[in-house]
């Protein structure tokens, strides 16, 4: 089986933008992971940007201000709510 080197290189840098939401596990993580590595990340709310979700993340939120930015194709004050979750394509795309 072929090894593969996942460390950050250098021209990662100007070539790799990490996009996800801010949920626990996988989500948050790439986003650290990102900042730590001067990377650009964005993240994908599912909610206004007003409304950070979950709210424990608020602070992460801001600190990816700094080095990417937040998403959301909602209005201010549109709230989280299962049913956004549901109607989400269940697919992911790299750009």
């Amino acid at each position: 089986m072929q090894e593969f080197d996942c460390r950050p290189q250098e021209s990662w840098h100007t070539t790799v933008v990490i996009v996800s939401g801010l949920a626990f596990g996988i989500d948050i993580t790439a986003h650290l992971a990102a900042m730590e590595n001067n990377l650009t990340t964005l993240a994908v709310l599912p909610a206004g940007l007003d409304r950070i979700y979950p709210a424990t993340h608020k602070h992460i939120a801001m600190d990816i201000t700094r080095q990417g930015a937040l998403i959301s194709e909602f209005h201010l004050k549109h709230r989280a709510t299962g049913t956004i979750f549901a109607t989400q394509p269940d697919h992911c795309g790299i750009v």
